[in-house]
């Protein structure tokens, strides 16, 4: 996601893949996040844990996926695994 997109998501499947620059690697698929995107998830539960987004959408399908950060530096783009759950990212809690 790039400059001040948004996007909402019910259910996604991310298979595969693979992420890489000199500072991340991510195998298995991953959403990329510029700062000031928003990315709307809506599902049963979330957690954060280690740069990757787990839960269960609210059909009750579990998800999980990486996040990595693009932002602009000093001396360029740049990629980061954030540690903590970026305010970028909003859960908005369902039910059935």
């Amino acid at each position: 996601m790039a400059d001040e997109s948004e996007a909402h998501i019910w259910g996604v499947e991310i298979d595969g893949g693979s992420f890489i620059t000199p500072e991340v690697t991510v195998t298995g698929g991953a959403i990329t996040l510029e700062t000031g995107s928003t990315l709307h998830i809506y599902g049963r539960e979330m957690s954060f844990s280690e740069g990757a987004l787990s839960g269960a959408w609210a059909d009750g399908s579990p998800f999980t996926f990486a996040l990595v950060m693009v932002d602009e530096g000093e001396e360029g783009e740049f990629t980061e695994i954030p540690s903590s759950l970026p305010s970028e990212v909003i859960f908005y809690k369902t039910e059935l």
